[in-house]
């Protein structure tokens, strides 16, 4: 008899301040296991990746056939993931190293470790400043982030606009 631990695992996505974004459709997740095994995932409405390995994530399997898990079923073995997240447009915002790691069960049953994944997604605020250097209050102003998206607002009196969840590239 054989027996492996594999572990559930989550993977939360987060701007660069730990919070949460306010749409993850552009994101793209991929997993690089332990094993050579590349997964590729979106994370749901909530920023939430949880690895698994079936026909829907697997890009690159090493083995000799393809695994058929239901989502709610574990399959991460120990070992170091290389966690990479994507926005479309942009490129490569985060990759991080995670350490699944043996001995954690809790009665026997598996355990879902989860794991913060901090992305170069950032709010800003611009100063728009006339030639002579003074706030230009009032300005319509499009601005264009990296994926193309534009943001169109009016410049607030102390001469500033705030942009949320701008993705560095």
């Amino acid at each position: 008899t054989i027996k492996t631990r594999v572990y559930g695992v989550l993977f939360k996505i987060r701007d660069a301040v730990g919070e949460k974004l306010s749409d993850y459709s552009k994101i793209t997740v991929t997993v690089y296991w332990p094993d050579k095994v590349v997964t590729k995932h979106s994370p749901d409405d909530q920023g939430i990746v949880r690895l698994v390995m079936n026909k829907d994530t697997i890009e690159t399997m090493t083995g000799f056939r393809r695994p058929e898990s239901p989502v709610e079923v574990p399959k991460a073995p120990e070992g170091e993931n290389r966690v990479v997240v994507e926005w479309a447009g942009v490129g490569k915002i985060a990759e991080q190293s995670v350490r699944v790691e043996g001995g954690k069960t809790e009665g026997g049953a598996t355990v879902t470790i989860e794991r913060e994944i901090l992305t170069d997604v950032f709010d800003l605020v611009v100063a728009v400043k006339t030639p002579f250097g003074t706030p230009m209050a009032g300005a319509d102003v499009t601005l264009k982030k990296l994926d193309g998206s534009t943001v169109d607002t009016v410049v607030g009196s102390d001469g500033t606009v705030a942009i949320t969840e701008v993705p560095l590239g």
